[in-house]
């Protein structure tokens, strides 16, 4: 039997098997969480996130253009109707996923990837503790002294 080519795409049928089914076009995809949808936003509760895919998704492009995604979780979780457990994927988690169909509408997320944040870095609420004035002024007549302070004494 032949393979009919349309368009570079392969249909048709060769050696008795079907040749558009899906998995001949399996497409990856690496992609940052945006959103992670919780009980009140997620009415079908199917923990899904809002991810923005490399390459697909430019910066500037609105949160609600990026497309919801399901996470597939490990066998030991029920898999059906509210009885399901939490992802724990974070806002900025870099994750890895695949399309379930071929026009790309439907991402599945199957992982996450290792990440480094940077330190949360806090300024001391009262920061006059951390400041100090020069010793000495112009009018009793000792010469200005300044007083180091060091970039760790600023952040808490």
């Amino acid at each position: 039997m032949n393979v009919i080519q349309t368009g570079g795409n392969k249909t048709g049928v060769l050696n008795g098997y079907q040749q558009d089914f899906y998995g001949n076009d399996f497409a990856w995809f690496i992609a940052f969480v945006e959103e992670v949808y919780t009980a009140e936003k997620d009415y079908d509760k199917l923990n899904r996130v809002k991810i923005r895919i490399w390459g697909l998704h430019d910066n500037v492009a609105p949160i609600s253009e990026c497309p919801l995604a399901q996470v597939i979780m490990p066998g030991t979780v029920g898999g059906v109707h509210d009885i399901s457990s939490i992802h724990g994927l974070e806002v900025g988690a870099q994750v890895v996923g695949f399309w379930l169909d071929r026009h790309n509408q439907h991402p599945v997320i199957i992982g996450s990837l290792p990440g480094i944040s940077p330190p949360q870095v806090r300024i001391k609420d009262d920061i006059s503790s951390v400041v100090t004035l020069p010793q000495g002024s112009a009018d009793d007549g000792e010469e200005a002294q300044d007083t180091d302070v060091g970039i760790e004494d600023l952040f808490a």
